[in-house]
């Protein structure tokens, strides 16, 4: 094998958890600013990130169970690169953990306006319900009058 051919994986498994990385901290830059600066439509937005972030998050998943069968097969690589992609390995997962801990946050400030939400949406359901029951003694006959007046 040659010498080029030794470096390729290494070199893919780099460039895999360097993409990783570039993503993981624009993600968590996003995540910290709408703990700082929240929209209005923060619940609306969070669904947003957090549906555009399983997205990648799957790509990453796919990719990496991928690579790591071909990484654990390989034998002929060197001590300095497989330190090289555990420095890595290990910055992602110092990353993944900042992340979920600031999605955390984001979903903190997200449940009492959720509460709210869904109180407003079981007030509009009872309304309407009156409504409906409204309309449907309508429907059964003329109005009644009070025979006893």
């Amino acid at each position: 094998m040659t010498q080029t051919d030794q470096n390729a994986l290494p070199s893919r498994v780099r460039n895999y958890f360097e993409r990783q990385i570039a993503w993981l901290k624009e993600a968590l830059v996003q995540a910290e600013d709408l703990q700082e600066n929240p929209p209005e439509d923060l619940p609306d937005q969070a669904i947003r990130d957090q549906q555009r972030h399983a997205a990648a998050l799957s790509t990453f998943v796919e990719e990496s169970r991928l690579m790591a069968r071909e990484w654990q097969a390989a034998n002929d690589i060197s001590e300095a690169h497989r330190d090289e992609i555990r420095v890595l390995a290990q910055e992602v997962q110092r990353l993944v953990e900042c992340l979920t801990e600031a999605q955390g946050e984001v979903l903190k400030r997200i449940q009492p306006r959720m509460g709210a939400l869904r109180a407003q949406l079981t007030e509009i359901r009872k309304g309407r319900e009156l409504l409906r029951n409204y309309r449907t003694q309508e429907r059964r006959g003329a109005p009644r009058m009070d025979t006893e007046a």
